[in-house]
């Protein structure tokens, strides 16, 4: 078949037009169709553009009409069809005229039938070839375009566009049909289809025998947009679905966690142990290689762990020296919900009494002194000698009872994190066993942080001392006169005794002083000393200077504890 490009009259005159069911582009005019020098007009062909294209319906198939107005009758009619990408002349179309005949005036030819056995799916330019009974004809007359492609309707899939833990990948899917050219029955699109997405580019499928595609998302997020098409070619038309937005809607975490001790002595083993599941409507579905994270708010480096098959869980905590909160946290992302339990722990931190010692003076004044700490390698400090009691007791073993409180004081640092401590009490016999008792306390202040738990000090006992003196006392002690002229003199006499073997013996050599405290007076002075003998036994006479109460005092040595005599009133008569 040939190609034409020109427009040729032969005759009369002719004015050339072409009738279609739809918008038309006009082709070229074809090449063996140059118009020749036309003579006068008296026979005229006119064809009406654009041409006319009927729907045949059903499974496909269209028929053309092309409507001439001519001065004589018309005789023959040929449309030519040409490839609008190649140029080839690919049909040529005998057009049928009315039935009855052509008549001069205005006629419409038609062809037969056209499909896709006849002609291949594609787009065509028409040209008209037309001769009349008077001897007049038109070729290669532009006739507009044939858009003989197929029509693809692309129907997305019911399918989850939300993102959860359930849908971490979601699937978009379809089906494509297509309708053949004047067809009114769909059939499966068999061909190649694109999913456009900005976040993982385009996804190139191609459809089933039955019209269905479909692509799993890899790295899916949330407000990203998916596009299906069909991309135009010469056979197809383009079509594209409406696009799909992913929207996020995270599963709910379940955590459950608990610590092995939430009361531990330091250095003991603890864990924490607990499970991770999803809320999948009234009931919990375990997660399996679920990352479990856990943290100290002491600052101690976090750890991790995962869960077995099972949703489980369990990890082994560090040794810390303080009271802390356990934070453990587990989901978060797109799907997941992110989940956080807080675990306090309170650390008790074993203590150590060193260094005590316990002394006791001549004048019943029993001294202290030692070290509060921390057990060795305990980490930390003591923050008070609050708790830190001293008791006493008749024998190594007890029963104990409870001396005095150590006073807060300003204590040196000493042992491990410890503080120093002193202090003197009164004591209550000459020969006892002491010791320092520490009852255990918490720190002043609360942990690391203001919602930690305080840190625990456990209790602790020092080591036991002794501390005694020999007891004195004494006996038979008489001041005479009871009344004593102005001028007089007043004698005293007694002994001193100490208790030894299991009973009272004479302390002899010792120095004893002679005390009184005058009538109206609060203080007391000593007049006379003088030294007992062998006996025990002391004697002294001296001029009574005052009305006043009288005493004797033995103020001890190293071995052996003061006493004070009885006291007596004596008057100094005017």
């Amino acid at each position: 078949m040939d190609s034409r490009s020109r427009v040729s009259v032969v005759g009369a005159a002719t004015t050339v037009a072409v009738v279609c069911a739809f918008a038309l582009t006009g082709g070229p005019a074809r090449a063996d169709a140059a118009p020749t020098d036309l003579p006068t007009p008296s026979d005229t062909i006119t064809i009406t553009s654009p041409a006319t294209v009927t729907a045949l319906g059903g499974q496909g198939g269209e028929t053309l009409a092309v409507t001439a107005n001519s001065t004589t009758a018309l005789a023959s009619m040929k449309v030519h069809l040409d490839d609008a990408t190649t140029g080839t002349d690919t049909l040529d179309l005998t057009m049928t005229g009315p039935a009855g005949g052509a008549q001069p005036g205005s006629s419409i030819w038609t062809s037969g039938t056209l499909s896709t056995a006849t002609l291949p799916l594609g787009s065509y330019f028409i040209t008209v070839d037309a001769a009349d009974a008077g001897g007049t004809s038109v070729t290669g007359v532009p006739a507009g375009t044939l858009p003989f492609q197929v029509t693809p309707q692309i129907t997305p899939g019911q399918v989850s566009t939300v993102l959860s833990y359930t849908n971490q990948h979601p699937v978009i899917a379809g089906t494509v049909t297509e309708l053949a050219p004047g067809a009114t029955q769909a059939t499966p699109y068999t061909g190649p289809l694109v999913l456009h997405d900005p976040v993982e580019g385009d996804i190139h499928l191609t459809t089933t025998a039955a019209g269905g595609y479909s692509a799993t998302l890899a790295h899916p997020a949330a407000g990203e947009t998916i596009t299906a098409e069909i991309l135009a070619t010469p056979a197809t038309k383009g079509a594209a679905a409406a696009p799909v937005t992913l929207t996020a809607q995270p599963s709910q975490l379940r955590l459950s966690a608990r610590l092995s001790a939430a009361k531990v002595r330091y250095g003991a083993k603890v864990t924490v142990s607990g499970t991770v599941g999803y809320a999948s409507g009234h009931t919990v579905v375990p997660l399996a290689g679920q990352r479990v994270h856990i943290s100290a708010s002491s600052g101690h480096p976090p750890l991790s762990t995962s869960t077995d098959k099972s949703g489980h869980f369990t990890a082994a905590l560090p040794k810390l020296a303080a009271s802390t909160n356990w934070t453990v946290q587990a989901g978060g992302g797109q799907f997941l919900t992110s989940v956080t339990v807080r675990l306090p722990m309170t650390v008790e931190l074993p203590t150590a009494i060193t260094g005590f010692s316990a002394t006791l003076n001549p004048l019943w004044q029993v001294t202290v002194r030692g070290c509060l700490g921390l057990a060795p390698k305990t980490p930390g400090y003591l923050p008070s000698l609050e708790g830190l009691v001293i008791q006493y007791s008749p024998g190594p073993h007890g029963p104990w009872h409870a001396l005095g409180a150590v006073p807060a004081q300003k204590s040196s640092l000493c042992g491990n994190g410890g503080r120093t401590f002193s202090a003197t009490f009164t004591a209550l016999r000459n020969y006892a066993y002491y010791r320092a008792s520490f009852g255990g306390s918490t720190s002043s202040k609360d942990g690391v942080t203001s919602h930690d738990p305080a840190t625990a000090f456990l209790s602790s006992l020092s080591a036991t001392k002794l501390a005694w003196k020999y007891a004195d006392r004494f006996d038979q002690v008489k001041f005479t006169p009871h009344r004593v002229p102005k001028g007089g003199k007043l004698t005293v006499t007694g002994k001193l005794e100490t208790y030894t073997g299991g009973k009272w013996r004479p302390l002899a050599h010792q120095m004893v002083q002679i005390i009184l405290k005058p009538h109206g007076s609060s203080g007391w002075y000593w007049i006379v000393k003088v030294k007992t003998g062998d006996s025990g036994g002391f004697s002294a006479t001296f001029a009574d200077p005052v009305t006043a109460t009288w005493s004797t005092e033995y103020l001890g040595d190293a071995k052996h504890l003061a006493t004070v005599g009885p006291m007596v009133g004596v008057t100094l008569e005017d």
